[in-house]
């Protein structure tokens, strides 16, 4: 949109004869206008192959972006940042705002022609083409003050130029795209649906005219954020990915172990930062090199020691090891003394294996766990060997007011893995056909808590008795649960929950505190389930209850009086069929 206005008040320097052709300016101008705008405004015909109109899935027809490199977006929609004026150069196509700030206000909407020009009424033709936007404002400043005064003035970038980008090569649509001046090379990548599965992906050509003006490596943009290595795209571009032929191997204990595309000039320290960097449980005193001669099938070896050199383990591979090229320390943990690793860095060969080792079994750090009824429960290293019970507790902060030691446990997971064949196979047995041994085997294992060590609390941390105060190991886990000032009742009593412990009361007295038992209650086989032990105990072998216990009252099995009857009726019958045939033979 272009506003003219004749005022000689913006323009005291303009001569009578200038001021007479406004008009006649305006006019081709008006008529040139919708000339320019559809250049800018109308997109590029993408060509298809084969002619006809374009369709999703046709070469250089973007559908469905590849998760590879992330999410294509439509040309112009989104932008990573406010578009600086020192970083975007202009071309044919951009749209530009012009506006002069008085008391009669001019405003022209212009684009960069073809040639790269931008036609400024009254001022002429100023060349920007791939000037920089700041660069090209101040000239178009300056030009516009030769012709006003007293005028504000500001230029604004209002549209973004588009213009084909053809991706070739190992990509899964190779076609022509359309693209902006700030979109990367992964986005056009995405629309070319992604690569194919021997791209190279390390080194993605950026070509322009004859030449080769940079090179995407967006295996280390992906896996390290490096923005420098996937450039932006210009007009006349052409992206290629040619085949990915060498590699180099990072194994152990990083945190992406596997095979890496490998570019010429590649150090240790590349390699390792594109495979995450070092795990937790990395041995950092040395990393193993493994490097194939050309033409040898086994490898040489060498280590990289933390803090020192190059080592071979054969004298006559000295010769092999590679020039030092200054030292690296990667990101990740720190040595046993708290200090970063440092390793010699150097130049890699394809093919070459680099290997991390984890943390020799003996050196590993050792975690027990607490819950439950301590200051500050979680993990704490131990000194197998040397930490006990007691020990834990005091690093915790100490037993809560609440702490129950009666029912505490100490779990030794390292058993749980420890399996037991004779426990599987009653389980998959009927009960009936157990043997009675079995069945007490079976009925005692699916009581205990797999892993329990069997520790008095109340002797190890308040009476201080060295036997229960136990030598804890790797993995332990202790659970101190919370003081219970109930007893529970469940089964066929009347009001069946937790009743308020009651100091010197048996099981028949909270069985009438819960309203005594129940129509179907089978009296006689009521059971107490100690707190502490689990042990299963007749009301009377019980006595007074402790906190914590409970009082199970089964449901009185019904008579099956007439199954029963019968059953007697057919052995009686049996027996009087037996007799007769007994008594026969005799009196023969």
């Amino acid at each position: 949109m272009h506003i003219c206005t004749n005022k000689p008040s913006l323009s005291p320097i303009a001569t009578p004869a200038f001021r007479s052709g406004i008009g006649l300016a305006c006019l081709l101008l008006a008529l040139m206008t919708p000339v320019w705008a559809q250049d800018a405004q109308e997109p590029v015909p993408v060509p298809v192959p084969g002619g006809g109109e374009p369709t999703p899935g046709d070469q250089g027809v973007p559908s469905e972006p590849s998760p590879a490199v992330g999410e294509g977006l439509e040309p112009g929609v989104a932008l990573e940042q406010a578009i600086s004026g020192i970083g975007y150069r202009l071309g044919p196509g951009d749209v530009l705002q012009i506006d002069l700030w008085s008391p009669h206000p001019i405003s022209h909407q212009l684009s960069v022609t073809l040639e790269g020009k931008l036609l400024i009424p009254f001022v002429g033709e100023v060349d920007v083409n791939h000037l920089l936007l700041a660069d090209a404002k101040a000239i178009i400043r300056r030009e516009l003050l030769k012709n006003y005064r007293n005028v504000d003035i500001s230029i604004t970038l209002i549209r973004l130029r588009k213009f084909q980008v053809h991706v070739l090569g190992q990509v899964r649509t190779p076609g022509a795209y359309l693209a902006t001046a700030v979109e990367r090379v992964s986005t056009l990548i995405a629309r070319a649906h992604g690569f194919q599965g021997n791209a190279n992906q390390r080194q993605v050509l950026l070509q322009n005219g004859d030449s080769t003006r940079t090179t995407a490596d967006l295996y280390a943009f992906l896996r390290r954020g490096m923005g420098e290595q996937n450039p932006f795209v210009s007009d006349g571009d052409r992206i290629f990915v040619s085949f990915a032929n060498d590699y180099v191997s990072v194994l152990g204990q990083v945190n992406a172990p596997g095979r890496l595309q490998f570019l010429d000039g590649d150090r240790l320290s590349d390699v390792i930062l594109l495979a995450g960097g070092f795990t937790a449980d990395a041995y950092l005193d040395t990393i193993e090199v493994g490097r194939y001669p050309q033409g040898a099938s086994d490898p040489i070896r060498f280590f990289v020691v933390s803090g020192g050199d190059l080592v071979t383990t054969r004298p006559e591979d000295q010769r092999i090891l590679p020039q030092p090229l200054g030292r690296f320390s990667p990101p990740g943990p720190a040595l046993p003394s708290g200090k970063d690793p440092s390793y010699v860095d150097f130049k890699l060969q394809p093919s070459d294996v680099v290997f991390v080792r984890r943390v020799p079994e003996a050196r590993e750090r050792r975690f027990v766990e607490i819950q439950g009824e301590v200051t500050y429960p979680g993990s704490y290293p131990i000194e197998e060997g040397r930490t006990r019970l007691s020990d834990l507790v005091e690093w915790s902060g100490g037993l809560t007011s609440e702490a129950n030691l009666a029912e505490a446990k100490l779990v030794r997971r390292g058993d749980l893995n420890l399996g037991d064949p004779e426990f599987e196979r009653l389980k998959k047995m009927q009960v009936a056909d157990m043997k009675e041994a079995e069945y007490g085997y079976f009925k005692m294992k699916s009581r205990q808590t797999a892993g329990q060590m069997v520790v008095n609390f109340d002797q190890a941390l308040v009476k201080k008795n060295a036997h229960d105060n136990v030598l804890l190991e790797r993995g332990d886990l202790i659970i101190i649960p919370s003081r219970k000032d109930y007893v529970g009742l469940i089964g066929e009593v009347a009001n069946p929950g937790n009743v308020a412990y009651r100091p010197g009361l048996n099981a028949s007295g909270y069985i009438r505190a819960a309203g005594g038992f129940s129509d179907k209650a089978d009296k006689g086989d009521t059971r107490v389930i100690k707190a502490g032990t689990g042990e299963w105990m007749k009301t009377g072998e019980a006595g007074k209850l402790s906190p914590g216990d409970v009082v199970f009252v089964p449901e009185k099995q019904p008579h099956e009086f007439w199954r029963l009857f019968r059953e007697t009726l057919t052995v009686a019958a049996q027996l009087a069929a037996i007799y007769l045939v007994l008594d026969t033979a005799a009196h023969r």
